[in-house]
């Protein structure tokens, strides 16, 4: 018959201090890192994204474009930290078809949806 082991109290304290050690790292990021809340909407002739970003700069700020996907990252400053966001379209957006403005701590994309007619270039066949 085996003769059973008491538990190791010092495996269970690294155990312990390592569960420790996880969850303060967790909501110690919580607190310093903030997930951009936002909401899109379509409006007559453009699609709408806000997202709030209070206390963020101007010059934190980058917007990228790639495809259907719109990237909103804060890249440093306030609570917000090294935060992004990307959005995927349910189009293809250009840089050429968006405009953004930051105010009271909303940013606001407006990507147009204006339908254009293109310009045929070419011979008239007779």
């Amino acid at each position: 018959m085996m003769k059973k082991k008491p538990l190791d109290r010092l495996a269970i304290g690294d155990v312990l201090h390592s569960m420790d050690r996880f969850f303060q790292n967790t909501f110690d990021h919580m607190q310093t890192s903030r997930h951009i809340v936002l909401e899109q909407f379509e409006a007559k002739d453009a699609y709408l994204i806000e997202a709030e970003l209070p206390g963020v700069k101007l010059s934190h700020i980058e917007l990228d474009c790639w495809n259907e996907y719109i990237t909103i990252r804060v890249t440093g400053g306030t609570r917000f930290n090294q935060s992004e966001r990307t959005v995927r379209l349910p189009f293809i957006v250009h840089a050429d078809d968006m405009s953004a403005a930051l105010t009271d701590g909303i940013l606001t994309i407006t990507i147009s949806m204006k339908k254009s007619r293109v310009q045929i270039n070419g011979e008239e066949v007779t």
